[in-house]
């Protein structure tokens, strides 16, 4: 997967970064951002997607995320 253009709201995946699908959730859980003005406030996060970190520590670590599944695409190449 990676972003649709203009809907990057976290930090990773990096642009161009592919991720994989890990699960994909039945009920989405809710973002727990309590500011009402925060692009995350009450997100629905469905998708689970995994990423290699590439910083340190943890370098090369397979690291899981929350997202919302309406801003991403497959990955294309």
């Amino acid at each position: 997967m990676s972003w649709k253009p203009g809907l990057r709201n976290r930090r990773v995946p990096l642009p161009g970064e592919p991720a994989v699908v890990v699960s994909v959730l039945e009920s989405p859980v809710p973002d727990n951002e309590q500011e009402s003005g925060s692009t995350y406030f009450r997100e629905p996060l469905d998708l689970v997607l995994g990423v290699i970190w590439d910083k340190e520590p943890h370098r090369g670590d397979f690291v899981l995320f929350h997202f919302d599944s309406r801003r991403f695409l497959p990955w294309a190449g």
